[in-house]
C-alpha cells in the first residue's frame, strides 16, 4: 500500500453529486506528496468537472473509524 501499512477506514459517501452512499474511504496514516505532474495525470484520468467537494464535512453519526496496522510476526 504505497509503502505505508497503517491506514484508516470508514464507511461514507461520495462528496460530489449524486453523493452516493456505500463508499469505503481509505486514508493512509503517513502523509505522501505528489508532484504537479502526478496530480495532473490523475485529473486527466478521472476528472468529472467538479473542482471541489459539493458539501461540507459530515458528522460521524455513530460510524466507527478503524485504524489498520500490520500484524507483527
Amino acid at each position: 500500500m504505497l509503502g505505508s501499512r497503517k491506514y484508516y477506514r470508514y464507511n461514507g459517501s461520495l462528496t460530489t453529486p449524486p453523493c452516493t452512499e456505500g463508499v469505503v474511504w481509505t486514508i493512509f496514516k503517513k502523509v505522501r506528496t505528489a508532484s504537479r505532474e502526478q496530480v495532473q495525470a490523475l485529473r486527466d484520468a478521472v476528472d468529472d468537472g467538479y473542482e471541489a467537494n459539493a458539501r461540507p464535512t459530515q458528522a460521524l453519526n455513530g460510524r466507527p473509524v478503524w485504524l489498520y496496522t500490520p500484524c507483527k510476526n
